[in-house]
């Protein structure tokens, strides 16, 4: 394309000034910013550069066609220097920009049926029924087609669990043969989750990822610690240990756990102070349960970015997380009931490992991540138009004032990290009996 090595200068040299005033030059002046304008945009959009459909490079030939109405012969100048300079740097950012493409996957166990059906739930017994029938295939096709392998290198499980799994793993095949030979049951074939190449290209570069647990620990060590008193310690401790034996090279399996318990919290408060409410106990509080249910909205969005990512694949895995968010529940019910304060230091805690795990993951992977497109779940909701509730729970900065962006699942997880650390000021700031209330109504107010 000729206009793409064409370079028009746009400063009037000192002969050409006594003739601006002229109508002739000055059309003749204006059509010459207007062109250097439309070179600047096609060089950008020429090939052997990076093709562009930006909104703000479009609007480079937008601004010098409104140029053209100007009188001011210096106006002129400056105008036409400044849209030069701005397809300059647009060009800039835009070639040294390696976004991943973006392609439409979902590897999530429960989102086959989750976002299927009416928005209104059926009865209990309905609902239940039919989850123990999906997830009792889902237990036979675990142990028949090796879901439950555990390898010999396996940390720190070792060779004796190992050896011990196998051996759970041959019983349960044996037992399942002789019940199809002489009861009947249905023969179950291996489910395969259907994928084209770019899909499948995406859940290996996923399998690729690592979290070292050791690094974590320094991690949390190296920065100001949360106090809490040893009988807070000792579950948390002991809590992170159990993550650190059963997900031992399984990341994503680990953030999906760690979301579907990050949840109960926020139920739970919810809860209470919705029962201190209605016996009459306590209503000064009444608008933090408002920020609870968007910290709530907001580790649901986490829960479905790592669903997305297959972090619920496994049937194990499902069973041990769901039934331990359960009993958490009604773990925190009491604490609350004890102490308040003792429960939202419990949630700080653990909210403040999440921040440092999240941080060690992507800095530990960080080229394989920003070379991977975002979740679709995570654009979902980092990009949508309504973020009212996004800006609710950060009770620590005006609202409108974080908007973190997800070009890359590098960038989603940098953002899910910022999220738990609103998460620990919230409840640091609950703990100190401080007004705790709505971003949207401080604002408001001030």
């Amino acid at each position: 394309m000729a206009l793409c090595s064409c370079a028009a200068s746009t400063d009037p040299s000192s002969s050409d000034r006594k003739f601006l005033h002229s109508p002739a030059r000055r059309s003749r002046r204006l059509d010459s910013s207007f062109f250097s304008a439309r070179v600047s945009f096609r060089r950008l959009a020429c090939p052997g550069s990076t093709k562009i459909r930006n909104d703000r490079a479009q609007l480079l030939l937008v601004r010098a066609q409104g140029s053209v109405g100007n009188d001011s012969p210096s106006s002129i100048a400056q105008s036409s220097r400044e849209l030069r300079l701005e397809a300059i740097e647009e060009h800039l950012s835009i070639t040294h920009s390696h976004k991943p493409k973006r392609i439409a996957f979902n590897y999530g166990f429960q989102a086959k049926f989750l976002r299927q059906g009416p928005s209104v739930p059926g009865s209990f017994f309905r609902l239940a029924f039919e989850n123990f029938g999906r997830e009792w295939k889902a237990l036979r096709r675990s142990y028949l087609f090796g879901e439950f392998e555990i390898s010999e290198d396996s940390k720190p499980l070792g060779v004796g669990a190992a050896y011990l799994g196998r051996g759970f793993v041959l019983f349960f095949r044996g037992f399942d043969k002789i019940l199809q030979l002489y009861d009947g049951l249905p023969v179950l074939k291996e489910e395969l989750l259907e994928l084209d190449t770019e899909q499948e290209d995406l859940r290996k570069a996923l399998a690729k990822l690592t979290l070292n647990r050791d690094a974590v620990w320094e991690r949390e060590r190296n920065r100001p610690p949360v106090e809490a008193p040893w009988w807070i310690l000792g579950p948390y401790y002991a809590l992170c240990w159990m993550l650190d034996v059963i997900f031992e090279g399984r990341p994503i399996q680990r953030f999906w756990f760690l979301e579907t318990v990050a949840r109960m919290p926020y139920f739970s408060y919810i809860s209470m102070l919705h029962l201190y409410e209605t016996l009459g106990w306590w209503r000064v509080g009444a608008d933090v349960r408002k920020v609870h249910f968007a910290e709530e909205w907001n580790e649901m969005h986490h829960l479905k970015i790592m669903e997305s990512l297959g972090g619920d694949l496994l049937w194990g895995d499902r069973f041990f997380g769901q039934h331990a968010a359960f009993f958490y529940y009604w773990i925190l019910n009491f604490m609350f009931f004890v102490s308040p304060k003792v429960a939202y230091n419990f949630s700080e805690l653990i909210e403040m490992h999440a921040v440092d795990t999240y941080g060690q993951f992507f800095d530990e992977n960080e080229e394989l991540l920003k070379q991977l497109p975002p979740s679709p779940e995570a654009v979902a909701y980092y990009e949508n138009e309504d973020l009212y509730m996004f800006d609710e729970f950060q009770t620590s900065r005006a609202p409108e004032s974080r908007r973190p962006k997800v070009d890359s699942l590098y960038d989603v997880f940098v953002a899910i990290k910022g999220d738990e650390f609103e998460h620990v000021k919230t409840m640091a700031a609950c703990q100190r009996a401080e007004t705790v209330a709505s971003p949207h109504k401080i604002k408001k107010q001030a």
